[in-house]
């Protein structure tokens, strides 16, 4: 009892450090009813991570890798009928040159990859930006969706870039992700014990993030189930969350890989990953 008691006040102590802009740390906090409880305390880092229900990468991951190459159906339910969007993105970072004002790193260039296709579909190429302040601050390029993009389940993923990698780089998407609880848009008690309920092939990670003033989601809790279609969040665990906010329970069932480039072009590590993103808002009282 007394090592259960220091878990949870050491998850309270890293909750407040989050709401505090806190140095970043992912840190195993607890295991509680099948289910592996991690901080997700983005603090004292101005580094603008992507949003997570959209992307599904991990801060630590995202920081981690000098690229990625994604591709996502992601899913939102806010009670008030569900959107649906494939989502597909590439940007591959170049690490000497920062994005930085006042001392502090905001991002990073997006390296000119020339054409990339999607299987055999041209993507669209984009301006990458950082926020910085109350600036958007242009930092060279990323590539977007192609059009007309359409995700589908199970299929394979390729990206072909002359300037990477000729051979193409691919992955397989993961089968269908449903979930039924929590239900979009409910007013959850932190007195009770939550059940998430899902159906997928795969195992799931499932991010809670507290909306904050402007809209987005502040990652704070990464909750790693031990068996699949079910879990059961404990009461004790909600009730250290800020009560009486928006929170958005993101449901992530991935395929990844790491690919490791060296090139004169590139030389670095790329996340590939290819999942079904399911995001469920809820009100915490």
């Amino acid at each position: 009892m007394m090592w259960r008691r220091l878990e949870l006040i050491g998850l309270l102590f890293l909750i407040l450090l989050a709401s505090c802009d806190s140095p970043m740390g992912v840190q195993l906090v607890q295991e509680d009813n099948g289910v592996e409880v991690t901080s997700l305390v983005q603090g004292n880092t101005s580094f603008r991570l992507s949003p997570i229900d959209t992307t599904g990468v991990l801060p630590s991951d995202e920081l981690a890798y000098e690229g990625s190459f994604i591709v996502n159906i992601v899913q939102h339910d806010t009670g008030e009928g569900g959107q649906v969007e494939s989502f597909a993105r590439v940007i591959v970072s170049n690490r000497q040159l920062p994005i930085q004002a006042g001392g502090l790193t905001f991002g990073y260039h997006g390296i000119n990859l020339g054409s990339v296709h999607l299987n055999g579909a041209p993507m669209v190429s984009r301006q990458h930006t950082v926020d910085v302040g109350d600036s958007v601050v242009a930092a060279g390029t990323e590539y977007a969706k192609p059009t007309g993009f359409a995700y589908k389940a199970t299929q394979t993923y390729t990206w072909e870039v002359d300037s990477i990698d000729d051979r193409g780089i691919s992955i397989d998407a993961p089968g269908p992700l449903t979930v039924e609880s929590p239900v979009g848009g409910s007013v959850i008690s932190t007195d009770s014990d939550l059940e998430l309920r899902w159906t997928c092939q795969n195992n799931v990670t499932v991010v809670i993030s507290m909306v904050g003033p402007l809209g987005k989601p502040k990652p704070m809790l990464s909750l790693t189930p031990k068996k699949s279609g079910s879990a059961v969040v404990p009461s004790k665990v909600l009730q250290l969350l800020p009560p009486n906010h928006l929170y958005v329970f993101t449901f992530i069932q991935a395929n990844r890989k790491v690919v490791k480039v060296e090139d004169p072009f590139f030389t670095g590590d790329l996340l590939v990953q290819a999942a079904s993103v399911y995001s469920k808002v809820v009100f915490l009282r």
